[in-house]
């Protein structure tokens, strides 16, 4: 009963583990890829934001007309701080169609760096950039992309006439530097960036990495070309792994001391009926085998085996006994 109770125990676990670990993990799966699906939707909406504000400046008669005619009066009026900061962006530029710069610049931040370095690590992002791969004969476009030690959401749209007619005279592009601080507000999580773009696993979708009670999550930032340029890091606590590892332990544990007690009612159940009975019929045996002295096995009126037993034994006993007399009574005679 011991070895059935424990080749039963780990039968049990076995078949607990492959129906319950299977449907947590999925679960799992769904939440990481739901983690990982509202982290691109944050990071999509941020981008969209600056892509809505740049078309504004595309399809805008004035910037046709500079791109034609530069002047200062433009660059004073719709292209200064003032204007950036008024529409939240960080640096801006128009670029000709054969990609020379053809104004940038950036206003001053809150890092320290100096907007003139800012400037040139934009200008240097846009020259290394292919933007008509970016809008994809769209009108306008978005992707994140390094410049110097941060991230921003770039938008880059074409630069037509307001009512969007006319040959496209280049290209208007404006970044918005995001921090780790405003994901984290977006996400209402503790999150970082990663600045760098190598994903173990995922790729350009995404990756989990699985710890003992967290799970570190990694979103990538899409750059111009498609591959990532940082990464968005967080971790979640894992509820639905562990809580499948505790409904896995309760649910072995309940049914391993269910068995036990199983187990020990049965051993009394045994011991009860069919034992105390059967070393009751040997001790009288011994007893009549000692003293000589048929005497019958007081009966308990048992309808079972052991009762059929008893029975059988006290019919022998009789005839043992009426044997007995039989000898004595011929030896009499005799």
């Amino acid at each position: 009963m011991t070895a059935v109770g424990l080749v039963a125990a780990v039968a049990i676990t076995l078949l607990l583990a492959t129906i319950i670990t299977p449907s947590f993990t999925k679960l799992e799966d769904k939440a990481i890829a739901a983690h990982v699906e509202r982290t691109r939707a944050a990071l999509s909406e941020y981008a969209a934001k600056i892509e809505s504000a740049v078309r504004d400046y595309g399809d805008w008669n004035d910037s046709y007309a500079y791109m034609a005619h530069p002047d200062a009066r433009f660059e004073r009026e719709s292209f200064s701080p003032l204007a950036m900061n008024n529409i939240d962006v960080d640096g801006m530029a128009y670029v000709a169609p054969d990609g020379r710069i053809v104004i940038a610049r950036w206003r001053d931040s809150a890092d320290g760096m100096a907007r003139t370095g800012r400037r040139d690590q934009l200008m240097a992002t846009i020259s290394h950039t292919n933007l008509a791969n970016v809008l994809r004969g769209r009108n306008s476009g978005r992707f994140y992309a390094r410049i110097g030690d941060i991230v921003a959401a770039v938008g880059v749209a074409q630069v037509r006439r307001s009512d969007g007619t006319g040959d496209a005279r280049g290209y208007v592009l404006m970044a918005r530097v995001i921090t780790a601080k405003q994901i984290s507000q977006l996400l209402q999580l503790n999150a970082t960036i990663d600045l760098d773009a190598r994903i173990r696993a995922g790729g350009s979708v995404g990756a989990a990495t699985p710890g003992g009670s967290t799970l570190k999550i990694a979103v990538p930032m899409i750059g111009a070309d498609g591959r990532p340029v940082a990464s968005t890091r967080f971790s979640v606590p894992r509820d639905v792994s562990l809580l499948g590892r505790r409904m896995l332990l309760l649910a072995v544990a309940g049914s391993t001391i269910l068995l036990l007690l199983v187990l020990i009612v049965l051993r009394r159940m045994i011991e009860r009926l069919v034992l105390r009975p059967l070393h009751r019929v040997e001790g009288h045996m011994q007893r009549v085998r000692a003293s000589g002295s048929l005497a019958l096995l007081e009966e308990d009126g048992r309808r079972d085996e052991i009762g059929s037993l008893g029975r059988s034994f006290n019919a022998m006993l009789r005839q043992l006994k009426d044997l007995r007399e039989q000898i004595e009574v011929q030896s009499f005679d005799l």
